[in-house]
């Protein structure tokens, strides 16, 4: 091989690896941007998850808690679930379970109960809680925003004995 068509060649090998860097360049991020964003996805759905055991929890504790004998509650009437210590029962166990995703621990939540009518009817809970996205400005689950509302219902048969 004659020194010309040694030096084409080393020539050739260096812009060889010039385009290996620049297409590196060029695909890293997109790469990275699709990992953080199933990251991203899957720890949402493990809240959306989270926020739908909470509401059939807090249905559940609902519907024991409503029909339960009022000296428990501080005199508070039977049936009732709009306030007060049958109430407050109710909100625990739903911050019981959300409790177990350290995101959602101590973060404030809407609790919203609806109480049925008679025996064997359904108790159905609302739960709603903001899910904190960890990197905002990348993440395409929170719409480039920093938060994104998570919203989960439960239903439960009513234990009175009406």
């Amino acid at each position: 091989m004659n020194a010309r068509a040694l030096v084409r060649t080393r020539i050739r090998r260096r812009r060889a690896r010039g385009m290996v860097y620049v297409e590196t360049l060029i695909a890293l991020p997109v790469v990275f941007y699709f990992t953080m964003v199933t990251m991203q996805l899957s720890d949402y759905f493990c809240g959306v998850i989270l926020v739908k055991h909470a509401a059939l929890a807090a249905a559940r504790a609902a519907a024991v808690v409503g029909p339960d004998d009022p000296k428990y509650y501080g005199g508070q009437a039977l049936n009732d679930l709009s306030g007060g210590a049958r109430l407050a029962e109710v909100r625990k166990a739903a911050e019981l379970a959300l409790a177990s995703k350290k995101q959602f621990q101590g973060a404030g939540f809407t609790l919203d109960v609806n109480a049925p009518a008679g025996h064997f009817d359904m108790v159905t809970v609302k739960v709603s809680i903001d899910y904190q996205c960890a990197i905002p400005f990348m993440s395409a689950v929170c719409g480039g925003g920093a938060t994104r509302t998570i919203h989960g219902t439960g239903m439960f048969p009513y234990q009175s004995g009406t």
